[in-house]
């Protein structure tokens, strides 16, 4: 299942990047420097869908393969914050 997921997630990044790819490609086709003013505000706010989808579903995706693929939960080291040697306890 995780790795169906990883899949599904990966080719929807890829295939966002794509379309956004092919939109620059037509709008530059399109308006043929006539208005060349309007490249810069479409393409950003064309991209801010894309930039908001990508920042709230990469964590998901990181989580995902740190789970499927990244070490154990019975393999993780204890971290130990302050020794117990050198404390005496009255």
């Amino acid at each position: 299942m995780p790795k169906k997921m990883i899949l599904g997630l990966s080719t929807l990044f890829i295939s966002i990047a794509t379309m956004m790819a092919t939109f620059a490609a037509t709008l530059v086709i399109v308006l043929r420097g006539e208005a060349s003013w309007v490249y810069i505000p479409v393409s950003v706010l064309a991209s801010i869908p894309v930039l908001l989808f990508g920042l709230l579903q990469l964590p998901l995706f990181i989580n995902i393969l740190t789970s499927t693929y990244g070490r154990g939960i019975f393999h993780k080291k204890r971290v130990v914050l302050a020794p117990l040697t050198g404390i005496s306890y009255g």
